[in-house]
This record gives structure tokens, C-alpha cells and sequence, in this order.
């Protein structure tokens, strides 16, 4: 039997959309359920949360003093004890409040602060972070997106990526959803490279600092079917209304 990998985009709560959230909940508990695979490990890409408030745009302006922080905070906490993460790969948006420490509280932080991913998290041991790019299945690396050059088509920023690591890589940041391959090596040592990237689960209109108002995004979300040593790539796209199908069944929040 096979093992599942569920790989969840970009939610930068608090832009999360609940009905993604709610219909992605559906289909992990649906996934555990089922004795198709002999495990079902559940990633999140990165930008789990966005931390506005200790956004550099926001220095010293409003957004600064919302005291929004730490509702923000337990609303990630939330969804992290809901899914039950087995990684979560650190996204630059979740670095903000490193940053700020960094640059405007040097002497809160050290090696020592509380003021750390793991304790705004409360991650369980189970959950592991992922501070780096990292192989999480036969051949494939889970990084965030922002490790590489940034493409406008979809796949292409995972796909990028490929070449640096020599591995196929699955990946958030862009936004976008899409899948690209490339094929590599002489006869008989022929192998495939690909590029994925898993889109996003947000409400778009909320996030405000997005110029345009028709931005190229996708919803979507990944899977890694590993078996006998193998790791199959899957793209799953959502509908506006965040339906979408998977093995003929139809999933809606």
C-alpha cells in the first residue's frame, strides 16, 4: 500500500478562507479514514500565517497598532490543532515577526527567546518545521518558493528550482498552481524532474496589499503518492466556490 502526502498552500491567516480550510478539513479527515494508504502525513507550504501587523509596510503607520497580533496568533494555533501538521515548511511571511525582533528588539531575542516559531505555533511534538529546503519524499523537496527567481507561470518557480537541487520540488510563495516537468539523463538512466506548485487558500479581496484586483492566482492544493520508492506528483485545482473532485467524488465545504 502507498502513503499519502496532503500538501496545503498558502493561508497567511488571517486572509485564510474558512470554506478552504473547512473542505480541506473534510478531505484529510476523509484521507485518515481511508484504508487505501498506510499513512496520511498532511505539510503546510509555508506562509501559514501572515503577521501584518509587523509587516515592514506597516512600520510606524497604523497597522502597527492594531493589536491584532495575537488574535492572529490563536487563530493560526487553531488551525494548526485542527489539521495536526506533520510539517510545516517556513514561508517568508511567517519570518515577519524574526524580522522585527531582529531589527527593532534585538535584545528580546537570542537563543534562549521565547519569541520563537515554535512558541507562537504551539506546534506538537509531532509537527516538525521545516526552517530549510527538505527532501520529504523519494526524490522530492517541499521548499516555500522564495528560495529561487520568481516565474509568472504557474510551475514555473518550482520548476526552477529543479536544476539548483536536482530533485523535483513542490512548493507555495507564488500563489499559483501548476505543474511542469522536464525530462534528464542518457538512455537507460532516463529520470523525470518536475515542478509543483500548490496554490493558495485565501480570500484574495482581503488581502489588501495585492494592487491588482484580478491577481494570477489559483486555488489548489498537492498530493505525493509515494509507493515501492516512487513519489507520484498530483495537482488538485478548487472552483471559485471551493469544490473540487477527487478519486470521482466530489468534495464542497
Amino acid at each position: 500500500m502507498a502513503k499519502l502526502i496532503v500538501v496545503i498552500p498558502d493561508l497567511q491567516v488571517p486572509y485564510q478562507d474558512p470554506e478552504f480550510v473547512r473542505v480541506m478539513l473534510k478531505f484529510v479527515k476523509a484521507m485518515r479514514a481511508s484504508r487505501r494508504y498506510t499513512k496520511v502525513e498532511v505539510g503546510q507550504i509555508g506562509d501559514l500565517m501572515d503577521q501584518p501587523t509587523v509587516g515592514r509596510w506597516n512600520k510606524g503607520a497604523a497597522g502597527e497598532f492594531k493589536g491584532t497580533f495575537w488574535a492572529e496568533v490563536r487563530e493560526t494555533r487553531k488551525i494548526i490543532e485542527q489539521f495536526q501538521f506533520d510539517w510545516i515548511k517556513i514561508g517568508n511571511h511567517d519570518r515577519r515577526v524574526m524580522d522585527y525582533m531582529e531589527k527593532y528588539a534585538p535584545a528580546l531575542g537570542g537563543e534562549d527567546s521565547e519569541w520563537n516559531l515554535e512558541a507562537l505555533f504551539r506546534t506538537p511534538k509531532k509537527t516538525k518545521l521545516l526552517h530549510s529546503p527538505e527532501f520529504i519524499a523519494p526524490g522530492w523537496v517541499a521548499a516555500h518558493g522564495d528560495e529561487g527567481g520568481l516565474s509568472r507561470i504557474a510551475g514555473g518557480t518550482a520548476f526552477a528550482m529543479t536544476a539548483t537541487w536536482d530533485a523535483s520540488v513542490v512548493c507555495g510563495h507564488t500563489h499559483r498552481a501548476g505543474i511542469l516537468s522536464r525530462t534528464v539523463g542518457l538512455p537507460g538512466h532516463r529520470r523525470r524532474l518536475t515542478g509543483m506548485e500548490v496554490g493558495h487558500g485565501m480570500v484574495e479581496t482581503a488581502a489588501t496589499y495585492i494592487k491588482s484586483k484580478s491577481p494570477n492566482w489559483q486555488r489548489g492544493f498537492g498530493l505525493l503518492v509515494v509507493e515501492r520508492g516512487k513519489t507520484y506528483p498530483q495537482l488538485v485545482l478548487l472552483d471559485a466556490d471551493n469544490s473540487f473532485t477527487f478519486d470521482g467524488r466530489v468534495y464542497r465545504p
